[in-house]
């Protein structure tokens, strides 16, 4: 604080939730020199920490000392699919969009696990499960760490439900016959504050839609409990060499769902459209993987998906007048009706959208 006094001055400190590990009332320490001092010095104290939990209890729980102390808040996201571009092409400029889409459906984009790659020169498909299922992998337990340090006493409920909508069980009813009690609380602070899950609902459906489930959203989430927990007796028996064949086997299937979210953080990204989702009928004899809605431009544009070496097929827009009565003859698997008074762009199909 004395150098602040005699000049602008920047201390960055990290894993801050951390500190009262080594000293228990140093949390109190730092309220009473920043209360006497913030307003006499140029300090710009920046402190980050990896688990929310904790660093939400440090300065948003009114029982603890910094509680009202921070002056803003920045929840870091993880790397788009053009920022996770340029970080792979930096390490492998040659890679292949299967290269590409593989650390995505690993990584989320998330920095800790796209560095672990990058780190172990693990940069195709082989070379990345290689690398998460070797003995020393960091990847294995993480999973676990991750929910027992964010939930603490209530790690084994959340783990319940994220092993069940892994599984299968995605809807509401569901889930609360299993944990025998109402899961709506925890499901929203998933999606709210971790965006662990998301609710899948037709877009444009009401919020009380019963047409809806709610599924793993998170990349990394969703291939631990696919590869590591449901495989778990094949790690036990030490087996990860096993592991690792069923992930390779089987990961041009799981990877459908990481290619949808990879485009819609695509579109989101170069478009920038209002609103994205999906659509489907009660029955599941129709479907729209992407949905985009410019509400400004006041145009809808869909992507009905096609599993392609270089990704899935998107459509030329076409002008047609909502409610779509004079429609374009389209097949009933890309039609959709749009919200009313809105004119809409189809798009319908003819070029490729790469990754």
């Amino acid at each position: 604080m004395k150098e602040a006094e005699r000049r602008p001055y920047t201390l960055v400190i990290d894993e801050f939730q951390e500190f009262d590990r080594t000293n228990p009332g140093v949390y109190g320490d730092i309220q009473h020199i920043w209360d006497e001092y913030h307003n006499k010095t140029k300090l710009n104290l920046v402190v980050n920490g990896s688990v929310n939990r904790l660093m939400n209890k440090i300065f948003f729980d009114d029982s603890q000392p910094l509680y009202g102390r921070n002056t803003g808040t920045l929840m870091l996201k993880p790397f788009g699919p053009s920022l996770l571009k340029e970080i792979f092409r930096f390490y492998k400029p040659d890679y292949t969009n299967s290269d590409l889409l593989v650390l995505w459906a690993v990584s989320g984009g998330v920095a800790r696990y796209v560095d672990m790659m990058m780190s172990a020169h693990a940069f195709t498909k082989a070379e990345m499960l290689e690398e998460i299922f070797s003995p020393l992998s960091a990847y294995i337990p993480e999973g676990r760490t991750i929910l027992a340090d964010e939930f603490g006493s209530d790690y084994g409920t959340y783990f319940t439900l994220l092993a069940a909508i892994s599984s299968g069980q995605t809807t509401s009813a569901e889930l609360k016959n299993l944990l025998g009690t109402e899961v709506g609380g925890f499901l929203a602070k998933l999606e709210d504050q971790y965006s662990i899950v998301e609710k899948k609902q037709p877009i444009f459906a009401k919020q009380t839609s019963k047409n809806a489930h709610f599924q793993i959203d998170d990349c990394f989430f969703r291939f631990w409990f696919r590869f590591v927990h449901k495989l778990n007796y094949l790690n036990e028996l030490g087996r990860r060499d096993r592991m690792r064949d069923i992930a390779e086997r089987d990961f041009d299937v799981f990877s459908g769902y990481a290619l949808e979210r990879y485009f819609a953080a695509k579109i989101v990204e170069d478009k920038g459209c209002t609103r994205i989702g999906s659509w489907w009928d009660r029955k599941g004899e129709n479907e729209i993987d992407i949905v985009s809605e410019d509400e400004i431009a006041e145009t809808l544009a869909f992507y009905p998906s096609c599993r392609k070496s270089r990704g899935i097929l998107c459509q030329e827009p076409r002008q047609a007048q909502s409610p779509l009565q004079n429609r374009p003859s389209v097949n009933r698997r890309h039609v959709m009706p749009p919200p009313a008074t809105v004119t809409v762009s189809l798009v319908l199909c003819q070029k490729g959208l790469t990754l």
